[in-house]
């Protein structure tokens, strides 16, 4: 993904993820995403987009500049919805991947399925520009039960969506032997 590094001038990378630390509920997919950042934002001005929930019922700070990384906390429509089902809807969010999307030159998504990546890929098919660098985090797993709602909205998702996700994506960043074979 990040061939002849040395080379390149200050690059700027966005990655966009439904949920971020301190919120570590949700998985350990956005833990994975916050190391890669502090790796990446030694080389690279790095950008965070995600959504502020917490947890149940509590919000993170707008905005957080830390360890030389500016996280941008947009939102959450409802933090039931996110906190119960992983649902993470964010329109200020979407908004400024409308405004701001074109200013990077790599894009990292931590998710396969969900509003966040389809607005990404959806915006990156008028600008050839800008990489998209995907992460699964298990995300790609068939192990879900075939007569669960989760299994079904799966199957729909993929039927309608994956292909405008997966004809866009440049690089894949996998964490085990599992996701390498599935990407």
């Amino acid at each position: 993904c990040f061939k002849n590094i040395k080379k390149l001038k200050l690059k700027k990378i966005l990655q966009v993820v439904s949920s971020y630390p301190p919120a570590d509920k949700f998985g350990g997919g956005s833990k994975i995403m916050y190391k890669y950042a502090l790796l990446l934002s030694k080389t690279f001005d790095l950008d965070v987009y995600t959504t502020d929930v917490k947890n149940d019922n509590s919000r993170i700070a707008d905005f957080e500049k830390k360890n030389n990384l500016n996280i941008h906390y947009f939102k959450n429509f409802n933090t039931w919805l996110s906190s119960k089902f992983n649902i993470n809807i964010s329109f200020q969010l979407i908004i400024n991947l409308i405004k701001n999307i074109n200013k990077y030159d790599y894009v990292h998504l931590a998710e396969i399925r969900g509003l966040n990546p389809l607005f990404v890929s959806i915006l990156l098919m008028f600008n050839k520009k800008t990489k998209l660098i995907h992460s699964p985090f298990g995300m790609l797993s068939s192990k879900v039960s075939y007569f669960s709602l989760n299994y079904l909205f799966r199957k729909l998702y993929d039927f309608f969506f994956i292909k405008i996700l997966y004809r866009r994506i440049d690089c894949s960043l996998v964490e085990n032997q599992s996701e390498k074979l599935t990407c």
